[in-house]
């Protein structure tokens, strides 16, 4: 898995802290899971792959794709 934290367009600085892009080239049906730490800042995700099932305290669901 590939992670790259990428600065914005000069003209975004002011509303953009940064762009994360996280990819996976492995078509892998069960993955390690991906922990997210709070930061306090509002973060937009657009997932482009397979749907993503979260999984939470035992149970699973299908994540929606936006």
């Amino acid at each position: 898995m590939t992670y790259q934290r990428i600065a914005p367009l000069p003209a975004l600085t002011h509303l953009v802290e940064s762009i994360w892009v996280q990819e996976s080239p492995a078509a892998t049906a069960v993955r390690a899971p991906t922990c997210v730490l709070p930061t306090g800042t509002v973060e937009l995700l657009f997932h482009y792959g397979d749907p993503l099932v979260h999984v939470e305290a035992g149970s699973e669901w299908q994540m929606p794709r936006a």
